[in-house]
């Protein structure tokens, strides 16, 4: 193992450390946009629910959706695009639903590069009876025996 510091190494600038204030200073900056309201799991804005008459659901433990036919709904997801993550439906859309928006991502509200955003998933209630809505959270080039980084699972019932 080379035991050369970075300072005998010709053509590289010498590191210097970072003073641990400017590294305190950082944990609680990210700390704290960690705390804000980013998307991740923040009320439907007034313009989304405008667009929406139905529920607007933001929880990924299983969830019952529970609907009037014609009624539309949301499925709000936590999403980070710049991971290559993105979810998809596992199983074909019940027919008791019809997709209206797939998959729309939005930035959440910060200028962070990488920072979470939402993945909304709209759909509307067309015929009475249940159904499940599974999604899971995976990078579309990795192949299918890779298991997802998160999943939800909801059933919808239309009445």
């Amino acid at each position: 193992m080379d035991q050369r510091s970075t300072r005998d190494r010709p053509g590289r600038p010498a590191a210097r450390p970072v003073p641990s204030s400017v590294v305190a200073g950082l944990v609680v900056a990210l700390g704290l946009v960690g705390c804000e309201s980013t998307g991740w799991f923040s009320p439907p804005s007034s313009s989304a629910s405008a667009a929406t008459e139905g529920p607007v659901v933001t929880d990924l433990r299983g969830f019952r959706i529970d609907v009037r036919r014609g009624q539309t709904f949301e499925v709000r997801l936590p999403s980070n695009a710049s991971t290559g993550y993105r979810w998809t439906l596992v199983d074909p859309v019940p027919p008791v639903v019809r997709g209206v928006g797939i998959g729309r991502y939005e930035q959440g509200r910060t200028d962070l590069a990488g920072a979470p955003g939402i993945e909304t998933w709209t759909f509307e209630a067309v015929a009475a009876g249940t159904g499940p809505l599974n999604f899971e959270y995976r990078r579309p080039w990795e192949p299918p025996t890779v298991p997802p980084a998160q999943r939800a699972a909801y059933r919808v019932e239309v009445r």
